[in-house]
């Protein structure tokens, strides 16, 4: 592997315009990425960005954004993974640890736990879909409401209760001014509103669900189900490629998923890294 070589990135500018052409290859695979790689244009928060170049083309990128999240991979050979690792761990940064398709983070995992001498092991695993069709089923009472600044409190609200829910750090309420002003927020309404919904800005041509949240007493009626079957139709109707990720030990949303017309494109998988468990040379 001494022909490739690896590039780091401070600046998302840089990272974009010297890769964008690679991730657009295959913006499903590679949408974690390129969302990324927008939010950290528009909201200039911190991060990290490396590219790997086999004879002057991109052959791989790991970004890490907020500092304190794992790296996520692009679409990559194991073998640009292990690169990336041994790049990335002698370098001295200091990472939680890596998500990606399995194959890809699973090598990147053990190329690091042996470059830094560290455990790694894997906490989480998830399930990329795509919708290229809404197929017919039953659709909650209620109608689908694009949110207003009127209810950006709320929309942030239910998004912070989402990421505690799945075990994440808190957004700026910068993320949700900039979907709810773009019209990227939306509800299930039913006299009041029942579930929220947040979708990324359109890159390379598709768009991906961010949240999906329904506050406790209002599930098992089926609002979350008709708000994702109604948004993803409306994507589909304006040509954009619609988009999520599931946690594969939430069997029920997956089913739900697979119901409305999400077809399973990548499993992913992600790492910790346990530095407590480093041991001298």
């Amino acid at each position: 592997m001494r022909w490739m070589k690896v590039v780091h990135y401070d600046s998302p500018h840089a990272a974009r315009d010297n890769t964008r052409e690679y991730l657009s290859r295959d913006p499903l695979r590679n949408t974690i990425i390129l969302t990324l790689m927008e939010s950290r244009i528009a909201d200039s928060l911190p991060g990290r960005y490396w590219a790997a170049f086999d004879h002057g083309s991109v052959v791989g990128i790991g970004v890490q954004t907020p500092l304190d999240r794992p790296i996520v991979l692009s679409v990559m050979s194991p073998d640009v993974a292990a690169m990336l690792a041994q790049a990335i761990g002698s370098g001295g940064e200091e990472v939680p640890g890596v998500t990606g398709e399995a194959h890809v983070a699973s090598r990147f995992a053990g190329e690091w736990a042996a470059c830094r001498k560290v455990g790694a092991r894997p906490t989480a695993g998830r399930r990329l879909y795509e919708a290229r069709a809404v197929r017919e089923g039953a659709v909650a009472h209620g109608v689908l409401e694009r949110a207003t600044l009127m209810q950006e409190a709320l929309a942030h609200e239910w998004f912070t209760a989402f990421l505690k829910e799945v075990g994440e750090s808190p957004q700026i309420p910068e993320f949700i001014r900039r979907r709810v002003g773009a019209g990227l927020a939306w509800f299930w309404k039913d006299g009041d509103f029942k579930s929220v919904a947040l979708i990324s800005a359109p890159v390379s041509g598709g768009s991906r669900f961010q949240c999906v949240f329904t506050p406790p007493v209002h599930r098992r009626k089926g609002y979350a189900e008709s708000l994702v079957r109604s948004v993803t139709d409306r994507l589909i109707c304006e040509g954009v490629r619609p988009m999520l990720i599931t946690d594969l030990a939430d069997p029920g949303a997956n089913g739900i998923y697979q119901r409305i017309g999400y077809e399973a494109a990548a499993e992913i998988i992600l790492y910790r890294f346990d530095p407590s468990t480093a041991r001298p040379e």
